[in-house]
């Protein structure tokens, strides 16, 4: 009989005959230490991972997000796009698969995430622990007092940052707009920003202060597309 290493077989994951399988959601099908662990397809996230019987592949609809672990000044961030590049690094750091873009705005709002976010289908924002933060774009953009069912709190480690105190760079309103603040399309600490709060589920988890000085250091929110 042929003999299988089951951890990292998606065949044979965690067993003889027990297959990782390819389902509409799956992007790449996946075995990391016995479980299947797929990377999954816009819109889907791996939810549960059952460890032994039929793999459910990535079987939720939803968008998953963090905060970064990682503080920037303003030097390090050079634009929307680069900042994008912190986020996806990030994520491919920790092998959460998927694209990944910055809740970050410059000058106007082609640049704002209203305008960058893939939004459809609606479905669910979740941390890397599947806890709900917002029910679709819409809920997460809708200038309610109350915006989110959860902070953003988790970053890429799936814990607390180590300071949750430490603000957010976002130059956005909490209609997914730019807020006009961006510390000159963040290149420059000579300028000032609109900064958000993972401590808030309130408009200000994205504009906790509109005119903070661009001299400081913060966090940057990365959003699953």
């Amino acid at each position: 009989l042929p003999i299988f290493d089951t951890r990292p077989d998606r065949t044979n994951c965690g067993e003889c005959g027990r297959k990782c399988i390819d389902d509409v959601g799956v992007e790449v099908a996946r075995c990391v230490g016995g479980l299947c662990a797929p990377f999954c397809k816009s819109g889907f996230v791996d939810k549960t991972r059952p460890e032994m019987g039929p793999d459910d592949g990535c079987e939720t609809p939803g968008r998953r997000v963090f905060v970064t672990e990682d503080v920037f000044a303003i030097a390090e961030l050079e634009g929307v796009s680069n900042a994008d590049m912190l986020c996806q690094t990030r994520a491919d750091a920790k092998m959460l698969g998927g694209e990944w873009r910055v809740w970050l705005s410059e000058e106007d709002d082609s640049s704002s995430p209203s305008q960058r976010f893939t939004t459809a289908p609606a479905v669910p924002y979740m941390l890397l622990d599947f806890t709900t933060v917002a029910a679709s774009f819409a809920a997460l953009t809708s200038g309610k007092p109350v915006m989110l069912d959860q902070e953003i709190d988790l970053t890429e480690l799936g814990l607390p940052p180590a300071d949750p105190s430490e603000p957010v760079w976002t130059g956005t309103t909490s209609s997914g707009l730019a807020s006009g603040n961006h510390c000159s399309q963040w290149t420059t600490a000579k300028d000032v920003a609109t900064v958000g709060s993972t401590n808030l589920i309130t408009a200000e988890w994205t504009e906790a202060e509109t005119l903070a000085p661009c001299t400081g250091l913060a966090r940057l929110y990365c959003f699953e597309q």
